[in-house]
């Protein structure tokens, strides 16, 4: 187990451990304890295991900037409350007696907004953890122009001009040079705002490519392209960056 890993972990229990101890308290001033206890034993053990959902979710998002990852992760956080909620107050409902038939609009949906708010909260904590382990990805750049990278166990510095392309990889980034790639643990965002340098252009959600190395851009399907470089390898650019393309590829080339 790495150290993020136990963190994580580490997070993970001292964080559920108040929160239930918190839902429990107030759930038992509301109804008897037994169904306090039945009640907020499901919303705490609901809470730890979807918990590790918003978690993939914040990760695979990590490119978005913070005011965009905050709105999503807080829009799931409430989604992801309501279901919850909606199946214990089944339950807690079913435990008192009531048929569930009787029950008013609102009663399916209360505490929802309690429990959002939790989820909500324990999003900015780890959004917080993320955007940490990204400023501390900025220690991978030791000199303006080359990029410190690990291979075969051994640290080495990859000068920016050899870079061809640099694509995402889950919690990594691939520098891929004329023949070779090398993988460094850190986030594409993270890396893109530390390069600021205009030669590297994102063509693609998960892809930067090096502008002096690109030799030809064929279009394609659906305001794609296709770029080819210097080394005979290609990339394929998305849709949603065909603006970026002709701007700097197909514009400088006219």
């Amino acid at each position: 187990m790495n150290a993020r890993t136990k963190q994580f972990w580490l997070f993970q229990a001292i964080f559920w451990s108040i929160a239930g101890a918190a839902l429990f308290i107030s759930g038992a001033t509301q109804m008897p304890v037994y169904q306090a206890l039945v009640r907020n034993l499901f919303l705490l053990i609901a809470g730890f295991l979807s918990s590790f959902f918003i978690a993939m979710v914040i990760d695979e998002l990590r490119w978005l900037s913070m005011v965009r990852l905050r709105i999503v992760s807080y829009a799931l956080a409430y989604l992801v409350a309501v279901f919850c909620v909606v199946v214990i107050n089944a339950i807690s409902f079913t435990l008192r007696g009531v048929a569930l038939g009787d029950l008013a609009f609102g009663q399916w949906f209360s505490g929802a907004l309690n429990l959002g708010l939790i989820y909500a909260f324990w999003s900015e904590l780890f959004i917080q953890q993320v955007y940490f382990e990204q400023r501390s990805d900025t220690r991978t750049v030791s000199a303006p122009d080359s990029l410190v990278v690990e291979h075969r166990g051994a640290k080495m510095q990859v000068p920016l001009a050899d870079i061809e392309s640099i694509t995402a990889a889950g919690d990594y980034v691939e520098i891929n040079t004329n023949g070779r790639s090398y993988l460094n643990r850190q986030t594409l965002h993270a890396l893109e705002q530390l390069l600021g340098d205009r030669r590297f252009v994102r063509i693609h959600r998960s892809t930067l490519v090096n502008r002096d190395h690109v030799q030809a851009v064929t279009p394609l399907r659906k305001g794609r392209y296709q770029l080819q470089f210097l080394s005979g390898a290609t990339v394929t650019s998305s849709r949603g960056y065909r603006e970026t393309v002709r701007e700097y590829f197909l514009a400088t080339a006219a």
